[in-house]
């Protein structure tokens, strides 16, 4: 059965070594302390640009609405009257045109407001839908980065923890919250006490002690026959000094695949980057175009495309903007 386990689950197996014993805290430091720390504070800095800072639902937006309104429907006098003496001189007007970018100039004006409101809305909760999307059902709904961590990290004790017999892509418990106060360089001691410091694991599923497995007291090795066998793990100790944990070759508790999670958190960070620079540009053209939009609907009665135009783009902009999560999970 040990031999069973250590083959089938070969990658939750890494056993200590003088070289591990310093590369082993540098690689998980640098990745956690590194590129994940970043990637989460960017992962905050465009959920923030995401929802604009919350500005389109600010009290100080719907102030500025109401001390353009006037302004707006002042600008809406003048142009009506303008082509109204346009008509006295004789000079070619579709009335019909007129009257409709009227009745959408009057629209704009009122309505704007509650429509960025309704999209602005819409594009959060279609962001909030994207960030639970693609998602393993044993997986919990968290940061991205977080999840790159979850999904490339083993954890011995945890396969332990079911009898060896696990599914999924999940094999740990790693949270948002728990993963900064992880121990990754953890060592799995068969005899856990004061001396070596070594955590006990309590039992199994099945009742059985974690730490006392035999699975945590051997490793493989050829026997003179080339046929694979098991040779029992000891802790390295002198006469004198007693054991010596940080040269024991026992195992550790958790396993990652580094590749895969630098590779990602560095290409998600460069994502996020130019996708935060992106996001801040089309808030720009939105604020921009909320406090316009009255103003170009009261000056196009005679065609009205320019202010359609503006609208048009209005709701394709929020549309990007809600789409983003949606690409960064395809991604």
């Amino acid at each position: 059965e040990v031999i069973e386990i250590l083959e089938e689950y070969e990658e939750f197996f890494m056993q200590m070594s003088l070289i591990w014993l310093v590369l082993y805290p540098l690689m998980w430091s640098l990745l956690i302390d590194g590129f994940y720390d970043i990637a989460v504070r960017m992962e905050g800095v465009l959920d923030a640009v995401l929802s604009f800072g919350g500005v389109m639902q600010s009290d100080g937006m719907q102030a500025l609405y109401e001390y353009l309104t006037p302004l707006a429907f002042i600008f809406l006098t003048v142009a009506i009257i303008g082509i109204a003496f346009q008509l006295i001189v004789g000079k070619t007007v579709q009335k019909t045109n007129v009257v409709l970018n009227t009745v959408l100039a009057v629209a704009v004006i009122l309505l704007l407001p509650w429509m960025v409101l309704q999209l602005s809305q819409l594009s959060d909760d279609f962001i909030e839908v994207s960030q639970g999307a693609g998602i393993d059902e044993d997986v919990e709904v968290s940061a991205l980065s977080t999840q790159i961590i979850q999904t490339n990290t083993r954890d011995v004790v945890y396969l332990a923890r079911n009898d060896f017999n696990v599914e999924g892509t999940i094999h740990n418990t790693i949270t948002d919250s728990n993963i900064r106060n992880i121990d990754f360089t953890e060592i799995v001691h068969p005899e856990p006490d004061d001396n070596n410091n070594a955590r006990g694991y309590g039992e199994s599923v099945q009742g059985k002690s974690i730490n006392n497995h035999e699975v945590f007291r051997s490793k493989l090795v050829d026997n003179e026959d080339g046929e694979i066998t098991t040779e029992e793990l000891e802790p390295f100790s002198l006469k004198i000094i007693g054991e010596i944990p940080f040269l024991n070759e026992y195992y550790y508790r958790y396993t990652g695949n580094f590749i895969n999670m630098f590779a990602q958190l560095g290409i998600l960070i460069a994502v996020m980057l130019f996708t935060s620079l992106k996001v801040i540009r089309l808030f720009f053209e939105i604020a921009f175009a909320n406090i316009i939009a009255p103003f170009v609907a009261t000056t196009d009665l005679t065609t009205g495309q320019r202010t359609k135009q503006l609208l048009k783009d209005l709701v394709i902009n929020f549309s990007v903007v809600g789409l983003v999560m949606l690409v960064f999970k395809l991604f």
